[in-house]
């Protein structure tokens, strides 16, 4: 049986642990299954979560803490303010810079509490934000595209999500904690 909330458990099935730059832990269980421990003073090494899609559906199951979703409409037939990039996580990547100015506009948001989960396509755009301590569970698809989509204000840098690394065992110190 998984016992995600027991660190000694996570610690004994986990594939790998690293800082993901939009604020969180991200604990690999498998190939389809992830924890992220948003831990508060673990800041983010972006100013603010950039609007994106993924590269495969998700179940996001909130475990402990309270997390907000804010759901995103990208078209190209209204002029506006964003410009939209396919991107990787692998390094050394350059992403595709898709040609033209892009409208982003924000549908709704929904707030998910402890024991409460939401479904996400791939093809839907969005950004989360947690309220303080929040663990989420992830069961993910195959991937249904090679590369994710990020809409950015125009004039705006990048932000590598992985180029803050923190030492392994700092983050298990986090991640005990936020189980406590």
């Amino acid at each position: 049986m998984r016992d995600y909330l027991n660190v000694d458990w996570l610690r004994a099935n986990h594939t790998m642990v690293h800082y993901f730059g939009l604020g969180f832990i991200q604990l690999k269980l498998d190939d389809m299954e992830r924890m992220h421990f948003y831990i508060p003073g673990l800041e983010p090494t972006v100013p603010m979560e950039d609007v994106h899609n993924h590269r495969y559906n998700f179940t996001s199951r909130i475990l402990k803490g309270t997390l907000t979703q804010y759901l995103y409409t990208v078209r190209q037939d209204v002029v506006g303010h964003h410009e939209l990039e396919d991107v990787t996580c692998a390094e050394g990547e350059t992403p595709y810079q898709h040609p033209g100015v892009y409208w982003v506009t924000q549908d709704s948001s929904h707030t998910y509490a402890a024991g409460s989960s939401y479904f996400i396509s791939h093809a839907q755009f969005h950004k989360v934000k947690p309220r303080g301590l929040c663990i989420t569970l992830l069961d993910r698809s195959l991937h249904r595209k090679d590369r994710a989509q990020v809409a950015r204000s125009i004039g705006t840098q990048p932000v590598c999500p992985f180029g803050k690394k923190i030492p392994e065992p700092e983050l298990w110190e986090h991640i005990a904690e936020a189980l406590r």
